[in-house]
């Protein structure tokens, strides 16, 4: 399992302060596309740019790094490192 696939930013809306959620792997996605020269730059313009500002862009790659570093550790243990949900499976 992919540890950004499984995150997920829960994030007051700033216009009417109810809460959603944003897939961490999303936020990613989205920092990469602004990255490449994505031509809109302003947060209200290109939802993109909104998601790209959500989280530090160079922390998610350092725990999707460390998460694949541990589950290889894990799998060559002869273990399994997984996520659990919120309702105990995984």
């Amino acid at each position: 399992m992919d540890i950004l696939s499984a995150g997920v930013l829960r994030i007051p809306c700033p216009s009417c302060g109810r809460a959603y959620e944003v897939p961490v792997a999303q936020v990613l996605a989205s920092q990469e596309m602004v990255n490449e020269d994505w031509p809109c730059r302003s947060e209200n313009e290109c939802p993109p740019v909104y998601l790209a500002s959500l989280l530090d862009h160079e922390e998610l790659k350092l725990l999707a790094d460390t998460w694949l570093r541990l589950r290889e550790q894990a799998t060559s243990r002869g273990g399994q490192l997984f996520l659990r949900t919120e309702s105990g499976s995984r």
